[in-house]
């Protein structure tokens, strides 16, 4: 099987491209990226093993009206550490995110707790999000390791309501969700009802695709001849841009031509193959939204495919 540098050189022979193959580089990669998504494929299918932390309720807290700090009798400040800073903090009924961890002073909030103040008085802690690996794309499906049970996936829309203050804890989430992506843009994912214990659960997901070595071969379920075709699409737009920029209007109109024939060729196998892998993948495949993202990554979003 032919190298990445090898198929580009033959890219820009086909082209007639003098000093194009590390151009074609660059094409063979624009079509790889859009291959997976058309597919995804199975070499990117990744598992990681993710923690969600218990509920915190030892002891008991005060926190004012209006106020964001939050101080701990005994029994709250041992059960407190670092640890807790980005979780979340309920005295009442909302939630209110933690920004900082003071030690023996307690915890700030994010925000002014807007509910009745509480002396000595019950709370929880819980950790509302969960960070996907930094190379998450498409999330497949979560369990719920100790148990082997399959959450339900859920919108964040319908989450909200069903339960939009989420008062339930209880011992193993039944439901997962898109969350809103952590800072950076880094894709998360939400679990409920919360855990009252540490529990592990398992996410199956597809990895953003890295740029290819040129060096290297490609991923054995990765057609060369499709690539190709990929890349043919945009050469053929470089020779026609050529053409044009010289004034060659009968080369530049041969090279259009040849560019939308491969371009429809292109698209179909685009189509085919999506339709093709959406039935023996069986799943539904939930796409992760990046904001801002590592460079490997693509702009992508939250959607829904189910399989026909």
């Amino acid at each position: 099987m032919r190298t990445v540098r090898d198929l580009a050189a033959a890219v820009a022979l086909q082209a007639d491209l003098a000093n194009g193959t590390l151009d074609a580089i660059r094409w063979l990669g624009e079509a790889y990226r859009e291959w997976c998504v058309a597919i995804p494929p199975a070499h990117l299918r990744r598992e990681a093993e993710l923690s969600v932390a218990g509920t915190i309720t030892a002891g008991t807290i005060t926190v004012a009206q209006a106020g964001t700090a939050v101080t701990g009798n005994a029994t709250a400040l041992a059960a407190w550490s670092s640890a807790i800073e980005g979780r979340f903090f309920r005295g009442h009924t909302s939630w209110y995110r933690i920004a900082r961890y003071l030690g023996a002073s307690g915890f700030v909030l994010e925000a002014p707790f807007g509910e009745s103040s509480l002396t000595a008085g019950g709370y929880a802690i819980v950790q509302r999000f969960v960070d996907l690996p930094l190379d998450a794309r498409w999330v497949i499906d979560v369990r719920a390791q100790r148990m082997g049970r399959v959450l339900e996936q859920m919108s964040l829309e319908e989450l909200n309501r069903i339960a939009p203050e989420r008062p339930e804890i209880q011992s193993i989430p039944t439901i997962w969700c898109p969350a809103p992506a952590a800072p950076g843009g880094y894709p998360r994912l939400e679990v409920y009802p919360y855990p009252d214990d540490a529990e592990t659960i398992l996410v199956s997901y597809y990895a953003v695709p890295q740029e290819l070595d040129a060096d290297l071969r490609l991923p054995a379920n990765v057609e060369e001849t499709v690539l190709m075709e990929g890349a043919l699409v945009r050469a053929y737009q470089r020779r026609a841009a050529m053409a044009g920029t010289a004034n060659q209007i009968e080369a530049a109109a041969f090279w259009g031509n040849l560019e939308q024939r491969k371009r429809t060729i292109w698209r179909d196998l685009m189509t085919e193959m999506s339709m093709a892998a959406t039935v023996a993948r069986g799943a539904t495949v939930i796409r992760v939204n990046r904001e801002s993202r590592p460079k490997v990554s693509l702009d992508t979003f939250w959607r829904t495919e189910s399989s026909t």
